[in-house]
């Protein structure tokens, strides 16, 4: 019978007869191993009889109890535990393990577990500790139930909005808002809820809140989403959290400036608005005794008026205590400590004032400041990438005080996300490489250190040919308003640097954000063990490549050449990497997919072709290069066919403005280098500087 069987079915009818076999057997010895174990007609045959004494079942009467089984031809003798072959020593640990998981902050309970919404929003109070989190502070959760709880809580309790921002350590534009975020904090404290994902650490958590891109902002009602963008908008950011603060204000919220409900709080209100012969308030007290968010949900389903009625006095009796003047642990009133909003971690200390009226928040005013800040400025710097941080040091190292205008501190090199191994002076070794990040907070402490003021805006709008120059800025200073204001300056030096440009085909305006992106550091790790595409031929494009091979499951990078651009280094690196593969000579055409799905594939084409295929990608990063950021100075000073500024008489920085200079990417077409943009910094701050004092008497 046997030999007539398949190798399967031998295996499936040795299983049966419960004699083990392993993967290494050859047809032929389970074909041995079935005859010796089955009869003609299949059944078990009768066990053989061991000869080897050392396996033959002892006599006795215990015999059978400690040699029960018999395996491959040998009796085994029962193990020698007391439960399931385990020792005492064992079993003790099982038990202390046990009874720590039934009695953890779980108590038993799958974390994270919940029935009222797909996210499992509830139970998960015990993961967030409100002591941890005062109002005006940012919580940078740490676990998936960190973020549940913090929701349960301010929707049970409070009724505070609260925004989530996703991030990533390695995303410039996430690096450059998280400043404003924490400002931001601090002026809606008690008003608004403000907590950090961070995507690298909580990839679970972000995939489920559908994160694409970073840095993006989550906004919640009543644990609920209710809205969300994505990038580095202060605007949209404070925009959206006035509306949404308003609405709850509207509402009654649960909270002051200073402090949340405590546990105590809720213990004295419910017992205020409770009969004194009902226990139902002691005994909901006690079921929750460490949990104000698990009290209050115990509340809900206890009393028939919760929300609506408890609710209401709930808050109402927390305002009225939040009104009464606070006192310190020595029974002293306490003073308001919050402070101002800054533009940077400089305090603000003096205003300057536009015709219209509206104020314009300096930083860092010295003393001896040369212009009052009511009059015109000596030199306005307009950019804080390294062009404009070099001509700020240079400038106030000259004793000019200069102001330095720009949206966030950093440009280009902010968002770098390979080492910075080509700019002299900070190369430690091998092992030490500084990041982008780091080159531009050292050369802004260098810059704040000799008197620069700085000022977080946009500008939207330049007089050069009026003397004093004027500057339109839409500052964003203000957390619930934006206003243009503007200034007066005698010497202005122009670093706008420059901006990613795109490929302007179809799909990209739509999946932007969603699978179409022009910064690998940013989001490159939500695309991990995942195929995408990079689209370039020069540094911008390789280092994008690298910094995606670390973490995706492999990279193609298109270009439309038969050769790149890029530093040999850099090409060299790219083209060695096991995980990069290269589409030579070849043409985006466009993008496919859905806002609700994202990038599906990228259509692309031989360069002289039409004939199209389809690359199946998750993400497609565009870097094809930087356009210069001159939208603005449109007729005010001379531009070339490509947007660049042109400089009247090179390697001087005038433009044949009287009075403007020029510095850094929107001047150099040609090196567009980080030092290249330091040098000619330096060069504008020297022009101005000598421009200032030889026209010092017609100013």
């Amino acid at each position: 019978m046997a030999q007539a069987m398949s190798e399967r079915e031998l295996r499936t009818a040795l299983r049966r007869l419960m004699v083990p076999t392993t993967g290494s057997m050859s047809h032929e010895e389970l074909k041995t191993l079935y005859s010796k174990y089955a009869t003609a007609d299949g059944t078990t045959a009768a066990a053989p009889v061991p000869t080897a004494a050392a396996h033959r079942r002892p006599s006795g009467a215990q015999a059978a109890q400690n040699y029960p089984r018999y395996v491959n031809g040998k009796y085994v003798k029962a193990p020698n535990g007391l439960l399931f072959g385990m020792q005492p020593w064992q079993i003790g640990v099982v038990v202390v393990l046990a009874a720590g998981w039934m009695l953890g902050p779980n108590g038993g309970r799958q974390a994270g577990s919940g029935e009222a919404d797909p996210m499992g929003l509830t139970g998960n109070a015990w993961a967030y500790k409100v002591a941890d989190h005062p109002p005006g502070s940012v919580l940078d959760i740490r676990r998936h139930e960190q973020l549940l709880g913090a929701l349960e809580y301010h929707r049970d309790v409070t009724n505070l909005p609260v925004v989530v921002d996703v991030y990533s350590k390695s995303c410039g534009p996430c690096r450059q808002i998280a400043p404003a975020f924490q400002q931001l904090a601090q002026t809606l404290a008690g008003t608004a809820v403000f907590i950090k994902l961070d995507s690298t650490q909580l990839p679970r958590t972000s995939m489920m809140l559908n994160v694409r891109s970073l840095p993006t902002f989550i906004f919640f009602k009543a644990g609920l989403q209710v809205h969300t963008f994505t990038g580095a908008d202060l605007q949209q950011l404070q925009s959206v959290l006035a509306q949404l603060a308003t609405a709850a204000a509207a509402e009654g919220t649960f909270a002051s400036a200073d402090a949340y409900p405590s546990l105590q709080d809720v213990q004295g209100v419910v017992a205020k608005h409770t009969p004194a012969s009902s226990d139902q308030s002691a005994d909901a007290v006690k079921a929750h005794a460490d949990s104000v968010a698990a009290t209050a949900a115990t509340l809900h389903a206890k009393f028939a008026g919760m929300p609506a009625t408890l609710q209401r006095r709930l808050r109402a009796d927390y305002k009225d205590m939040a009104a009464a003047p606070a006192t310190t642990r020595e029974g002293t009133p306490a003073t308001d400590t919050t402070p101002p909003l800054p533009d940077s971690p400089n305090t603000p200390t003096a205003t300057a004032e536009d015709e219209d009226g509206a104020t314009l928040p300096y930083l860092d005013f010295r003393s001896d400041r040369i212009a009052a800040p009511a009059s015109a400025e000596s030199v306005v710097i307009i950019g804080g990438g390294p062009a404009g941080l070099s001509a700020a040091i240079y400038a106030a190292r000259a004793g000019l005080h200069p102001l330095v205008v720009a949206p966030e501190e950093g440009g280009q090199l902010l968002g770098k996300g390979v080492g910075v191994e080509n700019f002299p002076g900070i190369f430690a070794g091998a092992d030490d490489i500084a990041t982008g990040k780091q080159v531009v907070e050292l050369m802004r402490a260098q810059a704040l250190q000799f008197g620069t003021s700085f000022l977080r805006g946009v500008v939207v709008g330049v007089d050069l040919q009026s003397t004093p120059k004027r500057l339109v800025i839409t500052s964003t200073n203000r957390m619930l308003e934006t206003a243009n204001v503007t200034i007066s300056t005698r010497a202005v030096i122009l670093t706008l640097g420059s901006k990613s440009r795109w490929l302007e085909v179809p799909g990209e305006e739509l999946l932007k954000g969603n699978g179409v992106s022009a910064c690998a550091t940013c989001d490159g790790y939500l695309y991990r063990d995942k195929v995408v595409a990079v689209v370039g031929g020069g540094d911008s494009a390789m280092e994008s490549a690298l910094v995606l091979a670390r973490t995706a499951k492999s990279v193609v990078v298109i270009h439309r050449k038969d050769s790149f651009v890029a530093s040999q280094i850099l090409v060299n690196q790219v083209k060695e990497h096991p995980s990069i593969t290269i589409k030579w000579q070849s043409k985006v055409r466009g993008f496919v997919g859905t806002p609700e799905t994202g990038l599906e594939s990228v259509t692309v084409s031989g360069v002289a072709s039409e004939t199209t295929e389809a690359v199946v990608v998750a993400a497609c990063f565009v870097a094809i290069g930087h356009d210069p950021n001159t939208e603005v100075l449109a007729g005010q000073v001379p531009l070339d066919s490509h947007s660049y500024v042109v400089l009247d008489n090179p390697p001087r920085t005038t433009v044949g403005v009287p009075g403007v200079f020029a510095a850094g990417d929107i001047a150099d077409s040609q090196y567009r280098q980080a030092v290249t943009s330091a040098g000619t910094g330096a060069a504008a701050a020297l022009d101005a500087e000598r421009w200032l004092s030889e026209t010092a008497h017609t100013q």
